[in-house]
This record gives structure tokens, sequence and C-alpha cells, in this order.
């Protein structure tokens, strides 16, 4: 897994991200071209910019009326990725105009010595799979971090800070709003930069705005506090513990109410999705609550809802980590092969 370096303004950083990725990120960019271009049914990319401009400046209008920073950090990488903004612009709403949701798992626990472990996989089709990348950000004016994302994107799916504050992303079901606001993960990177701790995490992400689909993210500090949050365009609601003291989240919403306000998951992601919630139930009930535990959960390969996934539904975990705030620890497994070897930061 590439591992890169940013720092400075918000365009300094996304400059440096786009230059450092430029190989990777055009692999899943070349992808997505062809997806975009196939269901709007022209030869190039261009051709669907020139078909959907109206809308795309609208959602980059409304973007950047709540987060300017992340504008320019977009503006950034596309010039370090030597692409026009409006073509860059587009594949920041691809998942608006050609539906294409990822399937991640997460979960957490706090272990005997009351320290939370947090885990996550990302889950990724095939046109995905190694292009995650490793930034280690020191921001102007916030907190420095290292998080994981994809090549060329503006969030980050997981990670942490400074202060021992752990965040971990997967996606949930949420409303296409016609107001201000981002896609779901567009400003999740934030969380990390511009708060030390799970409570402040909490009220940084309420106020936070969404238009389009949405996200649960797994929350762990150095004091021990921990929380699960469903966030979309609607609401922002906090899960409780499962009985046994753990919290976990797929890609469906766990909120009764909630679900029903909401559009239903694309169906495969649904299903896939219901099956590693159901084993990991299972698994977190049972395997002992440490790291030994928690690296049991991320690499199992279960025959049924496989939390590290292998292909199953289309889906690959592209990565494996594990998150312990109080020690500043980070275990990760780059690739969903058996035989990648895990590695510590």
């Amino acid at each position: 897994m590439l591992k890169i370096k940013t720092s400075g303004t918000p365009f300094e950083r996304g400059l440096q991200h786009g230059k450092c990725c430029k190989d990777i990120a055009w692999r899943w960019i070349e992808h997505s071209f062809k997806e975009l271009t196939e269901e709007f049914k022209v030869s190039q990319a261009s051709d669907v910019v020139r078909q959907n401009v109206s809308k795309l400046n609208g959602w980059r209008n409304q973007w950047e009326a709540t987060d300017p920073d992340g504008i320019d950090e977009c503006c950034g990488i596309a010039k370090g990725l030597g692409m026009d903004e409006e073509t860059f612009f587009l594949l920041q709403f691809k998942v608006r105009l050609v539906k294409s949701f990822n399937a991640c798992t997460i979960a957490a626990f706090r272990d005997g010595q009351g320290q939370v472990i947090i885990g996550k996989t990302d889950d990724l089709n095939n046109s995905g799979v190694g292009c995650n990348i490793l930034q280690e950000v020191n921001p102007d004016g916030g907190h420095s971090f290292v998080g994981f994302t994809v090549a060329g994107h503006v969030g980050v799916f997981s990670g942490m800070n400074e202060c021992g504050l752990a965040a971990a992303f997967t996606g949930i079901p949420g409303p296409s709003l016609d107001q201000e606001g981002m896609p779901a993960y567009q400003g999740s990177h934030a969380v990390l930069s511009q708060c030390a701790t799970v409570k402040e995490a909490f009220g940084f992400i309420k106020t936070l705005k969404i238009n389009y689909y949405g996200f649960s993210v797994l929350l762990g500090d150095a004091e021990g506090d921990m929380m699960l949050i469903e966030k979309n365009g609607y609401d922002t609601i906090v899960m409780p513990l499962q009985k046994d003291d753990f919290l976990q989240h797929t890609n469906h919403i766990l909120d009764a109410e909630f679900a029903l306000k909401n559009p239903p998951q694309e169906k495969s992601v649904d299903i896939n999705g219901r099956r590693r919630y159901e084993n990991g139930l299972e698994l977190l009930s049972t395997l002992p609550h440490s790291e030994v535990g928690m690296k049991e959960y991320l690499n199992n390969r279960s025959d049924f809802g496989a939390i590290c996934q292998d292909g199953v539904d289309g889906l690959y975990s592209d990565y494996r980590v594990m998150f312990i705030p109080a020690q500043g620890e980070i275990v990760y497994w780059p690739g969903y092969s058996c035989e990648v070897k895990e590695e510590c930061l």
C-alpha cells in the first residue's frame, strides 16, 4: 500500500496528494470513465460533463457553501492528477449519476483494561482493489492524523489523529436532497483534523451537511469513550451498545424508526451486509474482547457472511485495520489475501 505525506493548506495538501498517487488513482478513474460513458451512451467523459453541466455546477456550489476547504482540496488533487476541475468533480459526483456503492464492516469493543479497540474492513469491487493509500496528514490549523483513503479521493474511510481519536466509516442509505451539503464521505477527514475526543466528534458530525447517501461511523478515543453513529441528510442517530458491550455496523440502517424514513439499500449490498452483520454478532459475542479477538474478527473467512471478503458478490476487503487509541497503535493488513502480513504504525 502506497504511503504518502501531505501538509499545509487544503489546496497544497490536495496538490501533494494528487502528484504522489497519480498512477494508482488513474486505475479506478479509467474504470469510472467507462461506467459513465456507457451509462450516458457517449464516447468520452467530457461528453458526460456537457450533458450534466447544470447538475454538476449546482452540486459543486451546494458543497462549497458548506465546505469551501473541501472544494479547495479537490482542486488541488485535480491539478496534481493532471485533470481539469470539471472532470474531477464529475468523478466526485459519480455516485449521483451511476449507482455504485461499496460495502464495509466496522466494529468496536473495550478490552479488560477499558481501552477501546476499533476494527474495519474496506470492501470494494474488483475495479477498486489496490487503489487504497495510507496518508499522513499535517493540516494548517488542525490536528495531524493518519488516514486510509482511495487514491485521489478527498475524504478518508478510517484513521486516527495525534490526540488519539479514531474513526471508521461505512455506507448506509440516505436521501438525495437539493440543498447545501456534500455526498456522505467527502467531509469525513475533517472529523479527525478538527476533533480530539468522541464527544467533540459527535458535536461536529451533527453539524455536517450531507445531501446524498449516508454513513455510519465508529468513534473511539484515548480515554476509553466509544460511539456508533448513523448519519445522513435527514438526521444523526446514536446507536446503543449491544448486550455484550460491543458495537458493529455493516450497510443497512439499524435504528428501525430511522430506517423507515430512508430509501432502501441497494439489494446486493443489503444482502451481503446483513450476512456479515449476523456473522459478526456471533463472533463479537464469543471472541475475546482483546487485540487477539479483533484480529480474529477482521480475518474471519466464514462461508456465510465473511468479514474479510474474497470475491463473494464481487466484493473484496482491500484492507483491514485495527485502531487502539490509548496506545496510539494502528495495525493493518493491506490486501484481502490470507498471505498478507500485518503492518504496524
